[in-house]
């Protein structure tokens, strides 16, 4: 089974490198797409570094830009989301997701997927 985890990323600067290294720690391959919405204070390009800087890996890594231009409020959230689950591949089974400012233990998708593969579930 293949799982995508998403980082969704705006004016995060502070946090965002500590969420894409959970990503990139993830035992259990993924395609990991970090994604920044109209951002100024430089989430991108701290985005793009971290990848750059964390070294081998067994992920498949997208870095796009969320092209939803609101106002900073839930629903550009929401379509930020909407949009960015829609860049995985169709591949992808399952979709793991981090906000920009939150941090995602290593095992967090491997002991997800053997819990489905052990429980199949219809959801």
């Amino acid at each position: 089974m293949k799982a995508a985890f998403v980082i969704n990323a705006r004016q995060k600067a502070e946090y965002v490198s500590r969420a894409v290294h959970g990503a990139l720690s993830q035992t259990y391959p993924c395609e990991c797409v970090f994604s920044d919405q109209m951002s100024t204070d430089n989430s991108l390009q701290i985005i793009r570094d971290t990848v750059e800087d964390f070294g081998p890996h067994h992920h498949t890594v997208k870095i796009v830009q969320c092209p939803v231009d609101l106002p900073f409020s839930m629903e550009a959230a929401n379509r930020h989301m909407d949009w960015l689950w829609r860049q995985t591949s169709p591949e992808c089974e399952f979709i793991f997701q981090s906000s920009a400012d939150d941090y995602s233990l290593p095992d967090r998708v491997q002991v997800c997927m053997e819990a489905v593969e052990a429980n199949p579930c219809s959801a």
